[in-house]
C-alpha cells in the first residue's frame, strides 16, 4: 500500500468518533456526516410523510462507498421506503412513510440505522386524527362568496349563511345547507326568500346564534360602495332561522339610542348564552372601521345584553373597561371564541397597526357580569410558533379546553391550509400549548383548498368543524367541508 492511501486512512480513522449530534448529524466508521430533514412531520391518518436523508463526507473526501439504510419501530399501519437505497455515498436518500386510515393516531419515535455502522438518527412522526370530507350537496347553491356570516344548528343539521362579498359585488343573500353532517339524508342547498324589511348587503360582518329559540343576530358589515352600513342597519335578528317554529323567518332590525360602539367590519363576536345561564350576551372586540378612505383599528370591548330581541328588555350596548394592565394591540382579522364556564374570551391572531400577529390573549369576566373587574391577560403558549394569520376561523370545545384554528392568510396576503389545535386555550390549566399542526399534504387524502375570510362552525357535540367559502388566490369559494375529530382526539 503506497503512502498516499496510508495517509488518507489515517485522516478517515480520526473521524471514527465525536462529530455532531446523535439525534440530528452523526459521524460514522466511514467518515461522513448524515442528518435528517425535517426532525418531525404531522399528517393526516391516511397520508404520507416524506424525509430527506442528507449523506456528506468530511473535509469533501468523496468515499465511494455502498450504504444501505434501514428503519426500526414503525407503529401499526405505516410502511416506509427509502428512495434510493442502497446508496452510493455521499448522496442523499427520500424517505417516505405512509399510514392508513386507521393507524393509530399519536407520537411516534422512528429509529434509522445502515449497514456500516451502529450509530443512528432519531426523528419522529406524529399521526393525527384529522380527517377532512367535502360535503357534496343537491340543488344550485350559494355563490363563491368572502366575508360572509354563517351559523350552525346541531339540532336541526343546518348551516345558515348570509351576505358576503363575490366575484359579481356584495350579497344580502340568506341560504340554508340542510343535513350537513348527516349520514343519513342527502345534503341540499336551498334560498331563503324572507318578506318584509331586510338587512342591506355587505360583507365582514359577524354573526351568532341562539339555537334555543331558533335566533341568528348580525351585526355591522361594509355595503357595496365600501362604507360602512348605516346606525339604521348595523344590527339585525332573524328570527325563526331554522325554520322549524311554526313559521316563516323574518327579519327584525334594532337600533339602540344609548352608547354604543362605532360600527365596524373585522371585528370578533362571540354569544354568552350557556343553557344554564342563559345570559343572552354578545361580547364584541376590536375591528376595524372605514370613513373617507381612512381606515382606524380598535381594541375596545362592548356586551350587547339582550341580544337576541326575545326578552322584555331591548338590546342595548354597554361598553367594558378592563382594568388597567396590558391590553392587545388594536386589530381587526382576529379571532375569538368564549368559554361559558370560566366567562372568559380568547382572541387569536389579526392584523394590527405593526403587521399580522398570532398572539394569544384571555378576557376575563369577558360578559361584565358581577363585581370582578375584566382583565386582559396574554396567553404564555409553548408549541409552534403558529405562523401570523388574519382572515382565519377557530371554535372552542369546553370539554377539552382546547381552541382550533384553520387557514386564514398570511402576512404577505397568501392563503394557509393548515390546522393548529391549542391546549388549555382559557389559561386555567398548568400550561398552554399549541400541540397539533398538520404540515404536509399529498393526493393521498382530501382536504380543502387554503383559504381566508371564510367561516368555520364548530358542531362539538359530534367533535367535528364545518368551513364554508372565503377567498383563495383570488378566487372566491363555495365548497363545504367536514373535519372529524377537530380537538385533535
Amino acid at each position: 500500500m503506497n503512502l498516499i492511501w496510508i495517509t488518507i486512512l489515517l485522516l478517515l480513522s480520526f473521524f471514527v468518533t465525536g462529530c455532531g449530534d446523535e439525534n440530528s448529524s452523526t459521524a460514522v466508521e466511514t467518515s461522513f456526516l448524515w442528518t435528517i430533514t425535517p426532525e418531525e412531520r404531522s399528517i393526516i391518518q391516511g397520508d404520507r410523510a416524506r424525509y430527506t436523508i442528507g449523506i456528506s463526507s468530511i473535509s469533501g473526501i468523496p468515499i465511494p462507498k455502498s450504504l444501505t439504510l434501514t428503519l426500526d419501530d414503525l407503529p401499526e399501519g405505516v410502511t416506509a421506503s427509502f428512495f434510493p437505497n442502497p446508496i452510493l455515498l455521499p448522496a442523499s436518500s427520500l424517505l417516505t412513510l405512509s399510514t392508513e386510515d386507521d393507524t393509530p393516531s399519536g407520537e411516534y419515535t422512528l429509529t434509522i440505522g445502515h449497514n456500516l455502522s451502529e450509530n443512528t438518527l432519531q426523528t419522529s412522526l406524529h399521526v393525527t386524527p384529522f380527517k377532512w370530507g367535502q360535503v357534496t350537496a343537491s340543488g344550485k347553491g350559494p355563490a363563491g362568496v368572502q366575508g360572509h356570516s354563517s351559523v350552525y344548528d346541531s339540532g336541526a343539521d343546518q348551516l345558515i349563511v348570509f351576505g358576503g362579498e363575490t366575484n359579481g359585488g356584495t350579497l344580502a343573500d340568506l341560504w340554508v345547507l340542510d343535513h350537513v353532517i348527516s349520514t343519513e339524508e342527502t345534503p341540499s342547498w336551498r334560498k331563503i326568500a324572507v318578506s318584509g324589511n331586510t338587512p342591506a348587503a355587505r360583507s365582514g360582518h359577524r354573526a351568532v346564534y341562539n339555537q334555543g329559540n331558533s335566533r341568528m343576530i348580525i351585526l355591522g358589515g361594509i355595503d357595496p360602495d365600501g362604507d360602512m352600513v348605516g346606525e339604521d342597519d348595523s344590527l339585525w335578528i332573524l328570527t325563526n332561522a331554522s325554520g322549524g317554529y311554526g313559521g316563516d323567518p323574518a327579519w327584525e332590525d334594532w337600533v339602540d339610542e344609548g352608547e354604543r360602539p362605532q360600527h365596524r367590519i373585522g371585528f370578533s363576536m362571540v354569544y354568552d348564552n350557556d343553557n344554564d345561564t342563559q345570559n343572552n350576551r354578545v361580547i364584541i372586540y376590536g375591528g376595524a372601521s372605514v370613513s373617507g378612505g381612512v381606515t382606524t383599528l380598535s381594541n375596545d370591548v362592548w356586551v350587547l345584553k339582550n341580544a337576541d330581541g326575545s326578552g322584555v328588555e331591548p338590546p342595548t350596548w354597554e361598553k367594558i373597561t378592563p382594568d388597567t394592565g396590558s391590553i392587545p394591540a388594536k386589530r381587526t382579522g382576529h379571532t375569538a371564541v368564549y368559554d361559558a364556564g370560566t366567562n372568559t374570551m380568547i382572541i387569536m391572531g389579526g392584523r394590527t397597526a405593526k403587521g399580522v400577529y398570532s398572539d394569544v390573549w384571555i378576557l376575563s369576566n369577558a360578559n361584565g357580569l358581577g363585581e370582578t373587574p375584566s382583565i386582559w391577560t396574554p396567553l404564555d403558549v409553548t408549541g409552534g410558533p403558529v405562523p401570523a394569520r388574519e382572515g382565519h376561523s377557530a371554535v372552542y370545545d369546553p370539554s377539552t379546553n382546547r381552541m382550533t384554528i384553520f387557514g386564514g392568510l398570511d402576512s404577505d396576503g397568501e392563503p394557509l391550509d393548515d390546522i393548529w389545535v391549542l391546549d388549555n386555550a382559557n389559561g386555567t390549566g398548568d400550561s398552554s400549548s399549541w400541540y397539533q399542526k398538520v404540515t404536509y399534504h399529498t393526493s393521498a387524502v382530501s382536504y380543502p383548498e387554503a383559504r381566508g375570510l371564510h367561516t368555520a362552525a364548530g358542531a362539538s357535540e359530534t367533535n367535528q368543524l364545518i368551513v364554508f367559502g372565503g377567498l383563495s388566490e383570488g378566487s372566491y369559494l363555495n365548497d363545504v367541508w367536514i373535519l372529524q375529530h377537530a380537538n385533535g382526539e
